[in-house]
């Protein structure tokens, strides 16, 4: 009911907009109070991308906390058949990494708790292929 109390439906769609609660003084909960316009409202193209807009207990977008290297892993992984016609070429063209760096980089990753925060359910999916093969691997 919160929403209620700070005047209804213009703090509701204003919330909304920005992907996170917001108080009363227009400062997001748990914030520095600076407003970053890029942030706040997510186009049409993100999210056919995958970009997700996800919001951590802070109400600020936990992929702000991702550095640029990070979220292109993170888009890879989301889904590199829309970025291009093989996986290598789309970790070549998102992170300009050579195959072989990228899968190093995306173990170290997915056992990161910042990057787990930032799409739980991919990067649980992501842990328990590698537990699996590693299994497999293991047992001859």
């Amino acid at each position: 009911m919160d929403d209620q109390v700070r005047g209804g439906d213009e703090a509701n769609e204003s919330a909304q907009a920005s992907g996170g609660d917001q108080t009363g003084d227009g400062d997001q909960a748990g914030g520095s109070g600076q407003a970053n316009d890029g942030d706040q409202v997510r186009g049409d193209d993100q999210i056919r991308s995958g970009e997700h807009s996800e919001v951590d207990g802070t109400g600020v977008p936990t992929e702000q906390h991702l550095s640029e290297l990070e979220r292109a892993v993170l888009r890879v992984e989301r889904g590199w058949w829309r970025i291009a016609r093989t996986r290598e070429a789309a970790i070549k063209n998102e992170t300009g990494l050579p195959p072989s760096r990228y899968y190093v980089l995306l173990s170290t990753l997915i056992d990161e708790p910042h990057f787990w925060r930032a799409d739980p359910v991919l990067v649980d999916r992501l842990r328990r292929l590698r537990d699996h093969k590693f299994d497999e691997w293991r047992r001859g």
